[in-house]
């Protein structure tokens, strides 16, 4: 709880609705059943007014809760991008990979323990896996990685402040980039949405391949395909969620990125417009087939010339000598000259 009040006014009215506004109503059921089962009849209506007014309070306390914490998140912002140094994959291929242990709750609330996964909370910190890939298209033959940290505030410079705050672990290795399986937020930030945004930029042609801890440490959508928005801040949380494009992810799949910044599995047929399936080819059957096609193209042009010079050759003497092939047509075809000679 000590990483969700910023005022003591905030710990006051939550815990407030709680016992008013939820609890109070419970028991008053819970009474108003059991004096109707044991028959139980009060000719004044004290318990009634009292029921009645703890609950007004409920709602205050409610009301007052609800105001403060949407005070407290009604700005998104993200900090800029930080670029994350690499080291260009060798063969073009990137393997993405988280190298740190799955985050669990290592608490003492042992009811919680059957959904564990995927947050941690102690003294002094709150762990967990609110993490996004974005994979887009690079604008040059390179490999880019950016971060992008994330938060909801009060203002704007609140928001950015506690994004700013927000620690992820990320690094690179030879082809390698390294992961963290949560983003942590410290006990002074509190809990306001906190995330992360993780940005790789891939030249057409390179692949990617995204290792099972991918899959086991984030969320199954955490991959997604990246679709390029304006950038006005009041509009961001829209970008960074609502407008990416879900990417089914298979593990240990070589990805490569095509011309329209969309990753494809070469392996596995693509539906085209006309319904047919095709297989994705790898960039050395492309341009073979590229220059069959041509080839083709070039055989195609050369017989229409051929076929056009030799019908302008045949008109023209068509042309000259249509006199004499018509009459030695007619003598030569007529059923008197038989006759005459």
């Amino acid at each position: 709880m000590a990483f969700l009040w910023t005022s003591n006014i905030q710990k006051l009215s939550a815990w407030g609705t709680l016992l008013f506004f939820i609890t109070v109503p419970v028991v008053a059921f819970m009474t108003w059943l059991i004096r109707r089962i044991v028959q139980v009849r009060s000719r004044n209506s004290h318990l009634s007014w009292i029921f009645g007014g703890l609950w007004v309070v409920g709602w205050v306390c409610a009301v007052v809760f609800a105001a403060s914490i949407a005070k407290d998140v009604r700005v998104y912002e993200r900090t800029d991008a930080i670029d994350v140094p690499i080291s260009q994959p060798s063969k073009g291929r990137m393997i993405v990979r988280v190298n740190e242990p799955q985050v669990r709750y290592s608490g003492s609330m042992w009811w919680i323990h059957d959904d564990n996964a995927g947050w941690d909370i102690t003294d002094d910190s709150l762990r967990y896996n609110n993490v996004k890939i974005r994979v887009g298209k690079s604008d040059d033959s390179l490999f880019h990685v950016h971060v992008f940290k994330y938060s909801t505030g009060s203002s704007l410079s609140d928001a950015q402040n506690r994004a700013a705050r927000t620690l992820f672990n990320i690094s690179s290795q030879d082809t390698i980039l390294n992961l963290g399986s949560a983003l942590t937020i410290d006990r002074r930030s509190k809990f306001r949405g906190q995330g992360v945004i993780v940005q790789i930029e891939m030249p057409v042609g390179k692949r990617i391949n995204f290792n099972e801890s991918v899959l086991d440490s984030y969320n199954p959508w955490v991959v997604r395909k990246e679709v390029r928005g304006g950038q006005y801040w009041g509009r961001r949380w829209r970008s960074d969620w609502d407008y990416d494009d879900f990417f089914n992810l298979e593990a240990d799949v070589d990805y490569v990125m095509g011309k329209d910044g969309v990753l494809f599995n070469p392996l596995k047929p693509t539906k085209k417009d006309n319904g047919d399936y095709r297989y994705e080819n790898n960039d050395d059957d492309r341009k073979n087939r590229k220059k069959e096609l041509q080839d083709q193209l070039k055989q195609i042009e050369q017989q229409e010339k051929q076929d056009s010079v030799q019908k302008n050759s045949e008109n023209k003497k068509g042309g000259t000598k249509q006199g004499d092939v018509a009459s030695v047509d007619r003598i030569a075809y007529s059923p008197f000259t038989t006759l005459l000679n």
